[in-house]
């Protein structure tokens, strides 16, 4: 059986020739974006060498000055695995839902979305959920919780205000005296379209920070 020194120095010789064939460097986009933790054939790019399955496999884990920096704060993870890169914020003010006007949609053929196509734009409003209603057609909610009652109804006219704009008006729901529940979707249709999409995203575009308690740190004994 081959020791595991042997397989590394096969994987090393592997790797060099295709770092031969791509100019050198396998990887290599460190200097063009600090957040990435490239790794070269045969060894780290970094500081720090890296160890002989680090070598082998091409990458390796933050180091813990890495991580002080943030380098990775437009990652977004989830448990399931399935990880979503973050775009910049400015990239908002140019494309995205909440650049879109909604559109009338009585006397025109609009359809409802079917789940798959809502839930490909649920990705694009976070911290909304879809929902089946009676006769499963779909809903969009999202939850909020405020200071108190006085700033769960100010939300709602802020909300009030975009609405509105838009000419597509949701369902609004306070639960007790300062839990927000907002419900979209399409009348016309009785199922969800993109203009519910497009008032989500505008909603979650309301500046909040004076209506919600300021989160006290957490000290760890």
């Amino acid at each position: 059986m081959r020791s595991i020194s042997q397989v590394g120095k096969q994987w090393s010789t592997a790797l060099r020739g295709v770092s031969t064939a791509f100019g050198g460097r396998v990887g290599v986009r460190s200097s063009r974006n600090p957040r990435l933790v490239a790794m070269k054939a045969g060894g780290d790019l970094g500081q720090g060498g890296g160890s002989l399955q680090e070598k082998v496999e091409g990458a390796r884990e933050a180091y813990a000055g890495e991580v002080e920096t943030n380098f990775a704060e437009n990652t977004l993870g989830n448990p399931d695995t399935e990880h979503i890169k973050k775009p910049p914020e400015k990239i908002k003010e140019i494309i995205g839902l909440a650049k879109k006007r909604c559109i009338p949609c009585e006397g025109k053929d609009i359809k409802a979305l079917t789940e798959s196509e809502a839930d490909l734009l649920r990705k694009q409003v976070p911290g909304w959920k879809l929902e089946k209603a009676e006769g499963n057609s779909l809903r969009l909610n999202c939850d909020w919780k405020f200071k108190n009652f006085v700033k769960s109804l100010e939300f709602f006219q802020r909300i009030a205000e975009v609405a509105e704009a838009e000419g597509h008006h949701p369902d609004l729901h306070l639960v007790g005296w300062n839990k927000v529940t907002v419900e979209i979707f399409t009348h016309a249709v009785g199922g969800l379209t993109e203009n519910d999409f497009i008032l989500a995203a505008k909603i979650n575009d309301i500046d909040t920070s004076d209506l919600t308690s300021k989160k006290k740190p957490k000290f760890w004994a």
